[in-house]
């Protein structure tokens, strides 16, 4: 296929040579048309197509419309293949100069690709975050699987959220739930955390979840709320184990568990987005209800960002004023750890070339080099020369 039709006769010639291949679908360029792309699937099934038809009819607002950005890549067209009435993908708005939301909250991705991204950016990012998803939430959209690889954040701090056909809803007229079947390791909340459970209704307890799991991520320099420093015997578990545990690396409940040690002290957060975290992964753990909600989040970020101050000695280090004079990021630096936010960018050093394999695994016949041999062959006849004058 790479001409098809959208319900209103619309032609869409797809650019078959610029593809991104998925499990179940592909995603092209529109030739003539660099606003949009188009996602087809590879075995389209008529249940897709019911849910395209009414995330189509019922679009959630855009709180970036005045900034003229797409906060979702939602449908804006359904297409069809010529004489066929059945839906094989849709047309969605093409994002330009955008990166996944780790590009950012991960400190040496950051330094290579966008330096002047500092932490009030970073709490701008949470903040859209939170305020997306109050406003899914407010249609009866449920993300389901809220992860960095679903975030897509420009050098701005404008988001948008990608794959949205795979988000949980129930159509208010027929009663038809619509489910969400994908998830990631990581942003699984307790309560849901056993594998293969892909097949159930969603909460939002879980959207909530997953959304202090990336705020923690961009406020704490990418590292995850549940990666503890494990002082016991064996093997330490992973995150999701921990999740499982509620082993919260600020309130872990053994001596045998710790912050990890290149994290960033957690009073450094304001003191409002502290009880949040805690109000999510500890009372939320046994009570799903009492995580914080997607609001509560986008305004006490909101109200963070406001209160943010300038360090004294360096312009890219911002933080809470909370803390006084006290510039944890400096702290940092006098830990001997890499400056997060550094004063003075250096220019990103060349990638070394791979070698090709066929070179690389076999080890070359030493070469020779000419002019030694000559050198040699010379010392060589002197000293023949002097032996045979002396006698």
């Amino acid at each position: 296929m790479t001409t098809l039709l959208d319900t209103a006769g619309n032609l869409y010639q797809l650019d078959v040579q610029s593809v991104i291949k998925g499990g179940e679908a592909r995603i092209h360029r529109v030739k003539g048309n660099e606003s949009v792309l188009a996602k087809v699937y590879i075995n389209p099934q008529q249940e897709r197509s019911s849910k395209l038809t009414k995330m189509l009819a019922n679009p959630p607002s855009n709180p970036t419309a005045k900034q003229r950005h797409h906060a979702y890549a939602w449908p804006t067209a359904l297409l069809q293949e010529a004489n066929s009435d059945a839906v094989v993908g849709f047309v969605m708005p093409r994002m330009h100069g955008m990166r996944e939301v780790a590009d950012f909250y991960n400190p040496g991705m950051r330094r290579r690709t966008c330096a002047h991204f500092n932490y009030k950016y970073l709490m701008q990012t949470a903040r859209n975050i939170a305020g997306i998803m109050s406003e899914l939430h407010s249609k009866g959209y449920i993300i389901g699987d809220v992860s960095q690889k679903n975030m897509f954040v420009s050098d701005g701090a404008l988001v948008t959220v990608l794959d949205t056909d795979s988000f949980q809803f129930r159509d208010p007229q027929t009663g038809l739930l619509y489910l969400c079947r994908v998830r990631t390791w990581g942003f699984i909340p307790p309560e849901v955390s056993a594998a293969g459970r892909s097949n159930i209704e969603r909460t939002v307890y879980e959207d909530l979840f997953g959304l202090a799991v990336l705020v923690f991520h961009l406020l704490m320099e990418g590292v995850h709320p549940f990666a503890c420093k494990f002082n016991g015997q064996g093997e330490p578990p992973h995150a999701q184990e921990n999740i499982i545990s509620g082993n919260f690396a600020y309130r872990p409940i053994s001596s045998e568990f710790s912050p990890m040690p290149t994290a960033p002290p957690f009073e450094m957060l304001a003191p409002e987005l502290r009880t949040l975290f805690m109000r999510c992964f500890v009372d939320g753990h046994a009570t799903p209800a009492a995580r914080p909600t997607a609001q509560e989040w986008r305004e006490a970020l909101h109200r963070a960002s406001r209160e943010l101050v300038v360090c004294t000695e360096n312009p890219h280090h911002y933080f809470g004023n909370h803390l006084g004079i006290d510039c944890p990021w400096c702290a940092r630096v006098r830990r001997h750890l890499r400056d997060s936010f550094p004063k003075v960018v250096e220019p990103p050093k060349p990638e070394p070339q791979p070698q090709p394999q066929n070179e690389a695994a076999v080890d070359p016949m030493p070469t020779r080099n000419p002019i030694k041999w000559v050198i040699f062959a010379v010392v060589f006849l002197l000293i023949i020369l002097l032996l045979i004058a002396s006698k």
